[in-house]
């Protein structure tokens, strides 16, 4: 990433360089290292509202932010960067980008164990994915929603629910989302 990005700013592409600063701050958010990667995804932020404002890597990016803040713990500051997100998607009727940004709104909900507020989530991010055809946010909408329902002791809802996460999972060849389904299954009984 290092070298792409000095290439990037040897042809002053700042677009490019916005995405790989945010791709740079997503892999220090995993390493731990969040003053690298608050320094990373802030700059890139900047450039992208400057360059491409209420564009797809904007809200990439901001759900980048959302994601570093809810590692460090920072449940307003990860809503709101996940908010915007969401209506930046809204707003271009990008049903990809609303959906993922509401998904992981409401797996923050899922963490605080505000479950009517990621039950909910969940749900609306379910609608979305389903009208867009879009398999893999179908499946990681389920399974919050199986989640939620386990954590309310609601055990055959969730069992539902992940015996058709498991079907989905199988329908479309995603091995990892099968092992997930069947890992849920086996907690839910």
């Amino acid at each position: 990433l290092q070298e792409s990005l000095t290439i990037a700013e040897r042809y002053a592409l700042r677009e490019q360089q916005a995405n790989i600063l945010s791709n740079i701050g997503t892999l220090h958010t995993s390493l731990g290292n969040y003053p690298s990667a608050l320094e990373a995804l802030r700059t890139a932020h900047r450039w992208l509202q400057e360059l491409t404002p209420h564009s797809r890597s904007e809200a990439s990016n901001l759900i980048h932010l959302g994601h570093l803040y809810m590692e460090m713990n920072d449940v307003a500051m990860s809503r709101n960067f996940f908010s915007e997100a969401r209506e930046i998607g809204r707003k271009m009727a990008d049903s990809l980008v609303e959906a993922t940004a509401l998904n992981n709104l409401a797996n923050l909900y899922l963490e605080a164990q505000s479950w009517s507020l990621a039950c909910e989530g969940f749900e609306e991010a379910l609608a979305i994915a389903q009208n867009a055809g879009v398999k893999q946010l179908e499946i990681d909408n389920l399974d919050g929603l199986g989640q939620v329902h386990v954590a309310l002791g609601h055990f055959s809802k969730a069992i539902k629910i992940h015996e058709h996460v498991l079907h989905i999972a199988r329908e479309i060849g995603d091995s990892e989302g099968e092992v997930d389904a069947l890992l849920n299954l086996g907690r839910d009984f």
